[in-house]
């Protein structure tokens, strides 16, 4: 269906979106619903682009406010939400990030709490820390992006290039992988059961970089993002974005590594 569709418009590239109906209302009645196939031209990023020579400005929204049913869903009542909020940023804002508060991890003092930032509205968010660490938020905490998975596939899943930092085990897909324990959310929203009932590896040792780098599956803190070497945001349609700015404050010296 999706090669029809796709033939029938002539596009050079398109930006394809299914949607699966589990049920529709005819005539005041629920009936089997269907696939639909949306399919809409898309011109590939240059090079040259802006985006990636002077970077992106993001804002944060508690996510708290939103109330996701399932945040590894990409459900109609998602996008309704998503679209709403970006119709109310600032111009000059090219996403938003959606936060959330937990107390403190480690020997901090009991009752402080801390930001974690999990994703943008229509992105997946990495930190890199100046320790060449990558931070990013996975299991059911958000919803696992192509372009993510690809990312980590490319860096810690070459055969020459993997080194877990606990014994050797294959690095499970990003959707798989729960977020590191923690205390609950002091939100009072329901958590999801993880998808993954046997905890992999929290960490892992890429030395197909230079330098080498590390991943930890778990969201980054907002102070963690204003003190980071460089801040990303990836999605299916658009590569890696550097993101220079958060909320008017500038991430490390304001400009793309």
């Amino acid at each position: 269906a999706v090669s029809v569709c796709f033939a029938l418009t002539n596009f050079s590239s398109a930006r394809i979106r299914l949607i699966y109906q589990a049920t529709e209302l005819i005539g005041g009645e629920g009936k089997e619903g269907g696939l639909v196939v949306l399919v809409e031209r898309w011109t590939p990023f240059s090079h040259d682009h802006p985006l990636f020579s002077i970077g992106v400005s993001v804002s944060l929204c508690p996510v708290d406010e939103i109330a996701r049913s399932n945040p590894a869903s990409k459900s109609i009542e998602w996008i309704t939400k998503r679209k709403h909020i970006y119709s109310q940023k600032n111009k000059d804002t090219y996403e938003v990030l959606l936060t959330r508060k937990r107390e403190k991890r480690g020997e901090e003092r009991e009752g402080d709490v801390e930001v974690e930032v999990l994703e943008g509205m229509g992105t997946n968010l990495f930190c890199v820390r100046e320790d060449n660490t990558i931070l990013t938020a996975g299991g059911t905490d958000v919803l696992p992006g192509l372009s993510a998975s690809i990312l980590i596939d490319s860096l810690f899943l070459s055969p020459t290039s993997l080194s877990p930092s606990s014994p050797p085990s294959p690095l499970p897909s990003l959707a798989l992988l729960p977020p590191p324990p923690s205390p609950s959310p002091l939100s009072s929203s329901p958590s999801l059961p993880s998808l993954n009932i046997i905890p992999p590896p929290r960490s892992w040792v890429s030395e197909f970089s230079s330098p080498p780098l590390s991943l930890i599956i778990r969201p980054p803190t907002l102070k963690e993002l204003r003190e980071a070497k460089e801040v990303m945001i990836c999605s299916a349609s658009r590569p890696l974005v550097p993101v220079t700015e958060i909320e008017g404050k500038k991430v490390g010296n304001g400009k793309p590594g």
